[in-house]
């Protein structure tokens, strides 16, 4: 077991947290402290390391991918995602029709070269 009331240890896990927000992702603190637990009672029985040197040779951005990579093919309660998804948008369809208009202006004028006849 890793010795969790280290500075290194929760030093790893604070990093962890970060690499995950980063991905768009909030997972319980407790919840990475245990992955990482697992992880480094494995390799020390693996490798016969000590663990503290399997928390020196850790990566945060290695566990935020195998935690983000479990959560992609088994939801967990533990994994939330941060960011909301906002590809659509309630908009009046006058404004809507303004926005084309005026989108289409601006892609005439960018498509089009000076001087060339529009028809």
């Amino acid at each position: 077991m890793a010795p969790q009331r280290s500075e290194l240890f929760q030093g790893l896990v604070a990093r962890t947290i970060g690499a995950l927000e980063g991905r768009g992702l909030s997972v319980l603190p407790a919840a990475v402290a245990s992955v990482i637990d697992g992880l480094i009672a494995s390799a020390v029985e693996r490798t016969g390391i000590s663990s503290t040197e399997a928390l020196h040779l850790a990566e945060p951005e290695q566990i935020a991918e195998l935690i983000a990579r479990a959560d992609r093919e088994e939801r967990h309660a533990c994994v939330r995602s941060l960011r909301k998804d906002k590809s659509q948008a309630a908009i009046a369809s006058i404004a809507a029709g303004q926005l084309v208009n005026a989108l289409s202006f601006t892609l005439s004028g960018i498509l089009v070269r000076p001087g060339a006849a529009v028809f």
